[in-house]
């Protein structure tokens, strides 16, 4: 009896050595091959609706949400079949077969566990019927084929899938789609090439070829391009050669896309040198666009590379204050300020870096900075981006001789979604040295308090309102920073700036001057009294000094 118990036991500690023994050399190597999250809860409390789709799941995070329409899965058949329909292909063997090979290295992208997925076929069918979705997805919309698709049809129901596909927890391995996407071009050219009779489908390589999407980077940067209105000419220009590898996630492309290109303003002059011409001006998710409007503009990648150094972090946390914490990234928003990059804006307002050099008080610089009407009373004049739509980034802000030029957007429904996602990526990836949203936000936070805030940017035609209410602007960007750690001291994008504003504030004779304009000279009618009271005041001055003169003459 003891016999078969020790045998038992021998093969259930074999059984548990082999398990864990699994689980440790299916560890990836390195953190960073996993480059897919899930939103912390530091982030995600603050509205957990805004990083979950609403209509379709890809991935595995979302694979089995509840409250997705459970005929999306039907969809994605029938997209699945229409593209191979297309292609004149009976069978996804080819696609399987390159799947299969990829399928150790996608699941290693994701940083937490998919225990539903853990059969290799139902991953692999998860990556077929997601990756085959997007790319027949985006291949309808730019060639508008198929007009009576039941998604295509509903012009919100296009703009909200657009959406679903840059949420962070909602994306496939950008490598992945990549090689489905090359599979689908080679199948597409055979099937035009060994055609022997005219069809309807072989003028298609030509048009792929005049709409510049002949790689996955173009086709999703052609798409987004509608999504986010008013790029440059040169939109889809450089993406595709070399995107494969350095692109994680489609999010990660629409990132690095709307990153600023020029470089950091000079000293002299704060002009802002050009190196490129940057991508986009606007942050909008407009339903589509009718089939008249034209997508064949080119895509042009270009991240500014600043030679600035970030000093390493060292906790200021004992022992029994780690051990209360929750998440890692509640250590980084308590660690030391002294040589760290970052600070965490708290539930109201953002807290600034302490224990920076004190000869440049950047401690104090952003918590200085006053907000719209605040900085109206001081002299200081808002003005929207002179320059072009074209040639303006969204993070361009500009403060020089008292007059503050803010590029113009749009403030919509999807405006929410929209930037939690990108910041998410920024506060979860640790390669993004630049974090151009989460830097834009937390100041327009400091900028914006009320809805008389908003309202003078609105009339500046600064913010275009499209949500109607002003004070739910000012809720939005109040809200949109919670959590968040942004870069400190002269690494935040809007330092000089703020330091110039804060110095503009400092001076009386500004806020002087500022006061008479606003009580004595607002108006055409207020600066005529005001004139006339004056001249009045001299004359009785004049009056009353010639009078004592012949009195005591």
């Amino acid at each position: 009896m003891e016999h078969h118990m020790n045998v038992g036991e021998t093969s259930e500690e074999n059984a548990l050595v082999k398990r864990i023994d699994k689980s440790v050399h299916e560890l990836p190597r390195s953190a960073n091959e996993c480059f897919i999250y899930k939103v912390h809860e530091g982030l995600r409390k603050g509205k957990p609706e805004a990083y979950e789709p609403v209509l379709v799941s890809i991935g595995p995070y979302h694979s089995q949400n509840p409250r997705l329409p459970a005929a999306m899965k039907q969809h994605k058949l029938r997209y699945l079949r229409s593209l191979l329909e297309r292609l004149q292909v009976k069978s996804v063997n080819e696609y399987i077969s390159l799947l299969q090979k990829l399928e150790v290295r996608a699941r290693k992208c994701y940083l937490e566990p998919i225990d539903h997925l853990n059969s290799n076929d139902d991953f692999v069918e998860m990556m077929l019927l997601d990756g085959c979705f997007i790319i027949e997805y985006f291949y309808k919309i730019l060639l508008y084929v198929d007009e009576d698709d039941p998604i295509l049809k509903v012009n919100g129901m296009r703009a909200q899938i657009c959406l679903d596909l840059i949420l962070l927890e909602n994306q496939l391995p950008y490598f992945v789609l990549s090689q489905l996407y090359d599979i689908f071009l080679s199948q597409l050219n055979a099937m035009t090439i060994t055609a022997e009779n005219q069809s309807p489908h072989n003028f298609l390589p030509e048009i792929l070829k005049v709409l510049s999407i002949s790689d996955m980077g173009h086709m999703a940067m052609s798409v987004f391009k509608i999504v986010l209105p008013k790029p440059h000419d040169n939109f889809i220009k450089g993406v595709g050669n070399n995107d494969t590898e350095d692109t994680k996630h489609l999010l990660h492309l629409l990132h690095i896309l709307c990153a600023p290109s020029s470089s950091e303003s000079s000293d002299d002059n704060n002009e802002v040198i050009d190196q490129n011409p940057p991508l986009f001006h606007l942050i909008h998710i407009p339903c589509f666009p009718s089939s008249k409007e034209r997508t064949d503009e080119v895509i042009d990648h270009n991240r500014p590379l600043l030679d600035q150094n970030r000093p390493s972090s060292k906790s200021s946390y004992d022992d029994d204050e780690i051990r209360s914490l929750s998440h890692p990234v509640d250590i980084v928003s308590g660690s030391s300020s002294e040589g760290r990059t970052d600070e965490v804006k708290d539930q109201n307002r953002p807290s600034s870096e302490k224990g920076t050099p004190k000869n440049d008080h950047q401690d104090e610089i952003l918590l200085q900075v006053r907000s719209v009407v605040e900085l109206q009373e001081a002299g200081v004049e808002f003005k929207k981006a002179s320059k072009t739509d074209s040639t303006v980034s969204l993070f361009d802000i500009k403060f020089r001789n008292g007059l503050m030029e803010i590029p113009s957007f749009y403030v919509e429904d999807s405006t929410d979604t929209l930037f939690r996602n990108l910041i998410a990526y920024e506060q979860h990836s640790p390669d993004v040295e630049y974090k151009y949203f989460t830097d834009f936000t937390v100041f327009m936070d400091r900028l914006i308090t009320s809805e008389k805030d908003v309202e003078v940017l609105r009339l500046k035609e600064i913010v275009v309102n499209l949500l109607g209410d002003d004070k739910v602007v000012s809720e939005l960007f109040n809200r949109l920073g919670d959590g968040v750690i942004f870069s400190s001291g002269s690494n935040f994008r809007y330092f000089k700036e703020c330091s110039k504003v804060n110095d503009h504030c400092r001076e009386n004779w500004n806020e002087l001057k500022a006061r008479l304009r606003r009580d004595y000279f607002n108006n055409p009618w207020a600066s005529v009294s005001t004139l006339a009271a004056g001249l009045l005041l001299l004359l009785t001055i004049v009056q009353t000094i010639v009078a004592l003169i012949t009195l005591f003459t």
